[in-house]
């Protein structure tokens, strides 16, 4: 598409305190193309089905996407999957930060001590856990993009080794209070483009006189430069006195 050929991205970049932009240019090719010439079939198979049930959802009556299953049989299983190509593009990249929990959402129902609450153990690794190869090659292919441009090429990712989990978060007779972890990150918001060829079968819901059919649709990932445990008390958006966890509490004498 022309507008590739032609897009320039604008990058938030703070240092000391000043907003200063920056343009990148990609020249409209994809930051990274998918197949099974390195990925396997499973991985595949999982990219085309969560496609499928975008093109095709539920509502219109479709059976599932199940290849060699038992379920809905492509065309050629084989050739489905070995001419199914999937290109990821860049559309945007900004500096944002993100919040995850940390720690349990817990209240304090002794009058006489706070309680406390700690980060859970090893947490970040937990929560940057990458379960889905695609999606890690396609962060690892990024992060090494970033390090021939400027300003990019500042950032160092997954600064989390020093992260405080000594931290003591004290809730008051009560109260509820929860850690979080906040988290300075870089967000990048790709384009992906399907190409199936007709084995895969979805012809047979979308007519197409062409090789192979085109779709396309936006993934969002998040990589992470540095980050910060802090103490949140009272009510959030993922803390509250309903789901609050009292068991097992660990205190601190209240001082006078």
């Amino acid at each position: 598409m022309l507008w590739r050929a032609l897009l320039f991205l604008v990058v938030l970049v703070v240092v000391y305190g000043e907003v200063k932009t920056t343009e990148i240019n990609f020249h409209g090719e994809p930051i990274v193309r998918i197949s099974s010439k390195k990925f396997d079939r499973l991985s595949i198979i999982k990219m085309l089905s969560q496609c499928y049930e975008k093109m095709f959802p539920a509502a219109n009556g479709h059976a599932p996407m199940h290849l060699g299953s038992g379920g809905w049989v492509v065309n050629d299983e084989r050739s489905c999957i070995q001419d199914t190509e999937v290109s990821y593009y860049v559309k945007s990249i900004a500096l944002n930060s993100k919040e995850y929990e940390a720690s349990e959402c817990r209240i304090n129902l002794n009058q006489r001590y706070k309680a406390i609450v700690s980060p859970s153990l090893n947490i970040h690794e937990y929560i940057h856990m990458k379960d889905d190869s695609v999606l890690a090659h396609v962060e690892s292919t990024l992060i090494e993009k970033f390090a021939t441009m400027p300003k990019l090429s500042e950032f160092k990712w997954y600064q989390l080794s020093d992260l405080n989990y000594k931290l003591q978060c004290l809730i008051d007779y009560q109260d509820i209070g929860q850690v979080k972890l906040k988290e300075d990150i870089v967000e990048v918001e790709l384009e992906r483009v399907f190409d199936i060829p007709h084995s895969c079968g979805f012809n047979r819901y979308q007519k197409n006189d062409q090789s192979s059919i085109r779709f396309t649709d936006t993934q969002t990932v998040q990589i992470p430069i540095n980050g910060t445990f802090y103490c949140r008390n009272g009510r959030s958006s993922t803390c509250n006195r309903s789901k609050a966890d009292f068991l097992y509490p660990h205190y601190k004498l209240f001082e006078d």
